[in-house]
């Protein structure tokens, strides 16, 4: 029988290998563009107060800005991505409640920009 605690598990441990700790501060920038933007597709790109901290992640074929980053929210195809998460960056930048964010450095919206794929808010 499979336990559902176990894939959650799985799940978790293997969507981390792809994806990098990105910094720990609040939002001082936040801005959204929808699909008529050619360069910045479907996106709400955030600016870290302290930037993306992880600058070791900055460099080699992972690298990922250190000041911008982005969540993705609608697929080429138009399906609606990520509201969670900008749930999350509104109510922290808001509140000016630091935040935790994992960036992807794989997908990436506009040059070294990395799309982000998780937040968690800090105590303040």
């Amino acid at each position: 029988m499979i336990d559902i605690k176990n894939i959650f598990a799985f799940l978790v441990f293997f969507l981390s290998l792809n994806c990098f700790a990105g910094g720990e501060s609040a939002i001082n920038s936040i801005g959204a563009w929808g699909n008529q933007n050619t360069s910045h597709n479907n996106v709400m790109q955030i600016a870290l107060a302290n930037g993306f901290l992880k600058s070791e992640f900055n460099n080699g074929n992972g690298a990922c800005d250190k000041d911008l980053a982005a969540i993705r929210t609608a697929s080429p195809a138009g399906a609606k991505l990520g509201q969670e998460l900008v749930s999350m960056a509104m109510a922290a930048y808001l509140s000016k409640q630091p935040i935790g964010v994992w960036l992807d450095p794989t997908d990436k919206y506009f040059g070294n920009r990395c799309v982000i794929v998780g937040i968690w808010m800090l105590s303040p």
